[in-house]
């Protein structure tokens, strides 16, 4: 029988929800294009203290644009001995076990982990049990409700400063987690219910695609440390 992640009750204060901040950078708009992920991270939040992170430099089997690494900072030679996303895969999943997902546009994450770990063979979403998805980039817009709300212009307005780069997945993870705190503290903070959380936030999204056709299986390469792999790998 596949998981089902257990209920929360509405009473439940969001403090007492294990929360899992994630964000992935990539080498494009779209798996469906085949733009793989190059970082993944995820600051693991419960009882309100950073419980765990997990951050790790992805060999994507092609190779990086300019664009990406002037946007990000990850270039074709940091990721060349780093592992392959199914090397990772396991440890990730741990990370996201149990948790409720948080993620700022948190659709495009999910979008490419779905797409990898279908290539490793495995279903996202049913392994997980189906978790509620909360994401930012939806609270900020009905909270403040006609402004640039990406997390940049979000946490610029909000007074939130994080020392470490932007585009870089865990600096990212904690602007994430940094900008709800912001956002949720006039109204009760961390100590809201779910049910109140949920009023600001409007019903969780998922990570389920249920539109999309089965991504075929991606491919694993022998990685050799220092080879840059080509562009058609």
């Amino acid at each position: 029988m596949p998981l089902v992640f257990p209920a929360i009750a509405p009473e439940t204060r969001l403090s007492q929800v294990t929360l899992a901040f994630l964000d992935v950078e990539t080498t494009g708009l779209s798996p469906r294009l085949g733009h793989r992920v190059i970082e993944v991270a995820v600051r693991r939040v419960s009882g309100g203290e950073v419980e765990q992170t997990f951050q790790r430099l992805i060999n994507p089997c092609r190779a990086v644009s300019a664009g990406i690494t002037r946007l990000t900072g990850i270039s074709d030679e940091m990721v060349a001995s780093a592992p392959q996303f199914g090397d990772i895969a396991g440890e990730l999943h741990e990370m996201l076990r149990g948790a409720v997902i948080v993620g700022h546009n948190a659709s495009f994450d999910a979008s490419f982990l779905r797409s990898e770990m279908s290539g490793c063979g495995r279903a996202l979403c049913d392994d997980l049990g189906d978790p509620p998805v909360l994401d930012t980039l939806r609270l900020a817009r009905r909270i403040c409700r006609g402004q640039r709300n990406g997390l940049s212009a979000l946490c610029a307005r909000l007074g939130v400063c994080i020392e470490s780069p932007a585009h870089r997945a865990m600096a990212d993870c904690e602007r994430t987690h940094s900008a709800m705190a912001a956002m949720l503290l006039p109204h009760g903070g961390f100590g809201l219910t779910w049910r109140e959380a949920l009023n600001l936030h409007g019903r969780p999204g998922t990570l389920r695609d249920r539109t999309a056709a089965p991504t075929p299986r991606l491919p694993q390469l022998e990685l050799v440390p220092g080879n840059i792999l080509p562009t058609n790998a």
